[in-house]
């Protein structure tokens, strides 16, 4: 297998980097999936497959278990309705929007939820990568 030479420095800077981290003595970097894993382990009563289906993809450790968190102590959403109106939450934006939903409108949570999940608003697969037009 050959390897194209163009390739060569993006493999040295990514070498260099990783070096320059391990020697400076820091950890190398915990994707934010596991770390929301890790959160929602130290803070929440969260199943550890609800935690799974809310964590993955996630894009920063603690969004979408603060969404859950704040929509739990906030309304009397089942566990699995929470995890869907978090998925993919980097704060909990989707909680103000799903409570103004049924102050100011007659829609039922599972309406509220469709509007107001972080997937929806943010546009995101359900791997929270951003849909491609």
């Amino acid at each position: 297998m050959r390897f194209s030479t163009a390739l060569v420095p993006a493999f040295v800077a990514l070498a260099t980097l990783a070096f320059v981290g391990v020697a400076a003595g820091q950890e190398p970097a915990m994707p934010a999936e596991l770390q929301c894993l890790t959160v929602s382990a130290d803070v929440s009563l969260i199943s550890e497959n609800d935690a799974e289906r809310l964590c993955a993809g996630a894009t920063t450790s603690r969004g979408p278990i603060g969404c859950y968190e704040a929509a739990d102590d906030a309304t009397t959403l089942s566990n699995v309705q929470l995890v869907e109106l978090c998925r993919c939450a980097v704060d909990a934006s989707p909680v103000v929007c799903f409570e103004r939903a049924r102050e100011t409108t007659d829609l039922l949570d599972g309406e509220a939820i469709d509007r107001c999940r972080a997937i929806h608003v943010r546009k995101l697969r359900e791997d929270c990568t951003p849909v491609r037009r």
